[in-house]
């Protein structure tokens, strides 16, 4: 009762900041970077669900509200969650939006927010080697609907923090207790977190992620900067590229498998929820899914190719077989609509496949209604509908096993 009690003390704090001229932030600049109010670790829960690790929030309900979201210039323990010298090298992520998406360097970077972060206890080697835990942070420009609500401009930031051990299971401890202390919430599909949207932006539990975030996150620990943003060259065309930190500077990597620093995929119209897209460049890896991005060839090609990229499709998005290092990045961003299509289109299944992942931890995504190449967020919004891939289902998973056993 008495660490609920002084939780509850805490959370009160945080929830009565303003989240719009956003305090916590100011008093964490002035502490030279730490958060000003800590959440505490000590929680009696002793296991996580998957939506204690993925967690997606929800938008704002107008765009004046904003504010009650981490700004990606928001000043964390290692510095700014979003380091401008990365940033500053991704360019607009929609050529389209009129909001921050559209502009570039600093007349957009304050305007980016955070929708949705991940815990990962082991990114590295299939093998489990040299496995670093991480905190993973999803950044996206908000305009107004024609309606006059709020959405997510297509293409998206994503900042990876690095965790050790010790501050991983603190991190976790911290959400857990956020969670008691809200009085937990049902099994759900992966998606916008459930005590989110029960208790809005303004809530306990979300301004108690705000303080972990700004603890926890910063330049200063980002190792990686990944981006995808939409170019809309003639037809709907997203590019995607890696940075890495190297010592404060940032350099574009090479993809896995194209030996090239940037990839794109390009998706024309097509018809009875068919897919038309190109790939430049393919995978060099023998897991290609290429052939199901583009329905009428897959149609006319021979079984034993279309079942091989579909074999191709669920390996990649089967965490025990592919990692962001070992594929490319169209590669992953496609497999569900690629995997989807092969079965409503080519009478395909992943039933009894040999390829597919078996969750130790059932994670179910939130599906769209129909199959699509439009929507290429793996956790992350495109404008109104959140965009959860089986991939990032799988991860979580994944993680929710490992992180469980270190809790034990």
């Amino acid at each position: 009762m008495r660490t609920l009690y002084r939780l509850a003390s805490a959370l009160a704090l945080i929830a009565c900041s303003d989240a719009a001229s956003n305090p916590v932030n100011s008093k964490a600049a002035d502490a030279g970077g730490e958060a000003a109010t800590s959440v505490p670790a000590e929680t009696s829960l002793r296991a996580v669900a998957p939506q204690d690790l993925s967690i997606a929030f929800p938008l704002p309900p107008r765009i004046e509200d904003q504010g009650a979201l981490l700004a990606a210039t928001d000043v964390a323990a290692g510095g700014e969650l979003l380091d401008p010298a990365a940033f500053n090298q991704v360019g607009a992520l929609n050529m389209n939006s009129e909001g921050p998406a559209g502009k570039t360097g600093e007349a957009a970077r304050p305007g980016l927010r955070l929708l949705a972060l991940r815990l990962d206890p082991c990114f590295g080697p299939l093998d489990g080697s040299a496995c670093t835990p991480q905190l993973r942070l999803v950044f996206q420009g908000l305009s107004v609907t024609p309606e006059g609500g709020v959405q997510a401009d297509d293409g998206a930031v994503h900042v990876f923090v690095k965790l050790d051990d010790a501050e991983l299971l603190r991190t976790v401890k911290q959400v857990l207790a956020l969670k008691e202390a809200a009085g937990g919430y049902p099994d759900a599909p992966l998606g916008v977190h459930p005590i989110l949207a029960k208790q809005g932006l303004g809530g306990a539990f979300a301004q108690g992620l705000r303080s972990i975030v700004l603890e926890h996150a910063g330049a200063a620990r980002t190792v990686r900067v990944t981006f995808f943003k939409l170019l809309n060259a003639g037809v709907s065309t997203w590019s995607f590229g890696i940075l890495e930190n190297q010592g404060g500077s940032y350099r574009l990597a090479t993809i896995a498998t194209i030996a090239r620093p940037g990839q794109s995929v390009s998706n024309a119209l097509a018809f009875g929820g068919d897919l038309s897209a190109t790939v430049d460049p393919a995978t060099s890896h023998a897991d290609n899914l290429t052939l199901l991005l583009d329905t009428n060839k897959a149609k006319s090609a021979a079984p034993a190719l279309q079942q091989a990229a579909f074999d191709a499709a669920l390996r990649i998005e089967n965490p025990l077989r592919h990692t962001p290092d070992t594929i490319d990045c169209v590669s992953c961003h496609t497999a569900m609509a690629a995997a989807r299509s092969a079965e409503a289109k080519l009478g395909l299944s992943r039933e009894g496949n040999a390829n597919r992942f078996v969750a130790p931890v059932p994670v179910a995504p939130t599906m769209p209604a129909t199959v699509s190449l439009n929507n290429l967020h793996a956790f992350s919004y495109l404008g109104t509908q959140l965009g959860v891939s089986q991939r990032t289902a799988n991860e979580t998973a994944l993680a929710v096993e490992k992180v469980n056993a270190k809790l034990r």
